[in-house]
């Protein structure tokens, strides 16, 4: 289960969230990772997920304490 996307407070399904994203972007996600952006003026790592469909790769992150 994912906690705390998109402002959620309850959880969310990863199948449940995968649907959602495609839904949003009318086409489906060919394939998803984990990942660190890495960049020089940074303190904090900037993590987040990287899915590409067959238009664009894409960066989300989420709310994190």
């Amino acid at each position: 289960m994912l906690t705390m996307l998109f402002g959620r407070k309850d959880s969310v399904d990863a199948n449940d969230f995968w649907k959602e994203r495609e839904e949003a972007l009318g086409t489906p996600v060919l394939q998803k990772a984990l990942g660190q952006v890495i960049r020089e003026d940074s303190r904090f790592p900037l993590w987040g997920l990287f899915y590409t469909t067959s238009r664009a790769v894409y960066f989300q992150t989420f709310q994190s304490d």
